[in-house]
């Protein structure tokens, strides 16, 4: 099976891309599938999410990209076929430091070269486009947009696209937005409706069916550093996730 390297990403922050990643991860681990996390966010908050946090000596993503550390001393054990490189305090100076290094655009790809064991890597991005989120996208084969049904969600999303668009001309012509992730969904609102439609229309070809249902229990795992399936298996979060993993899983006869 061709290993699969997805990034989750959007510049608007509070969208549900850091709760997606961490429990998509646990998801497809779940089905024996191996997972490598990186967390690319300065906040770490994936990394939290899974119980995972760089202690003071521990190498973190920073180490990876700056410091080209090999993979085998960064990546964190998180739980049977979920593995994680951190993120720690020293990755938000990171976003200036690349811009000055050489070949900085392809530092997280040169850092998981040797991750031919893993069946998925999810890389959990900032909200922002800069040298973080470039790096990811260089290294990656998939680009997943995730959304929310609120707000002003929509604004910002073409964007997105130009810079996928751009990361393919410049430093990796493979990588392709293979879908987009509905969160914070509520069949009863109007405007979630609304903002659905709407993306169904100009993205409906690559839109998963599976809709992120709003549920407290998403936060409530995210702040007992659990994965959905650990904190409340039959929750429609955990049932969101099921399906959206299986949704992805399909996607693999396609690659």
């Amino acid at each position: 099976m061709k290993q699969r390297i997805i990034v989750y990403a959007n510049q608007k922050g509070g969208v549900g891309k850091t709760t997606t990643v961490a429990n998509l991860s646990a998801a497809l681990a779940l089905t024996g599938r191996r997972v490598l996390l990186v967390d690319m966010d300065p906040q770490g908050n994936a990394s939290t999410h899974l119980n995972v946090k760089p202690a003071e000596n521990q190498k973190s993503t920073y180490d990876l990209l700056l410091k080209e550390c090999p993979l085998k001393d960064v990546v964190v054990t998180a739980k049977e076929n979920l593995d994680v490189v951190p993120a720690g305090v020293m990755l938000a100076n990171a976003e200036a430091e690349l811009v000055v290094a050489k070949g900085s655009d392809s530092r997280l790809k040169r850092g998981l070269a040797n991750a031919t064991n893993y069946h998925y890597i999810l890389i959990d991005c900032p909200p922002s486009l800069g040298q973080l989120t470039v790096n990811a996208m260089t290294a990656a084969n998939e680009v997943m947009v995730v959304v929310e049904a609120e707000g002003f969600a929509y604004e910002g999303t073409a964007y997105l696209l130009k810079v996928v668009e751009e990361t393919r001309k410049y430093c990796n012509p493979l990588v392709k937005i293979t879908g987009l992730i509905c969160t914070k969904f509520v069949s009863t609102l109007k405007l979630s409706k609304d903002i659905h439609e709407r993306l169904t229309q100009n993205f409906g070809e690559v839109m998963f069916k599976t809709n992120i249902r709003k549920n407290v229990k998403l936060a409530e795992a995210a702040a007992a550093k659990k994965d959905i399936f650990e904190y409340d298996e039959n929750c429609t979060g955990a049932q969101d996730y099921a399906a959206l993993c299986k949704e992805i899983i399909e996607q693999e006869g396609n690659q």
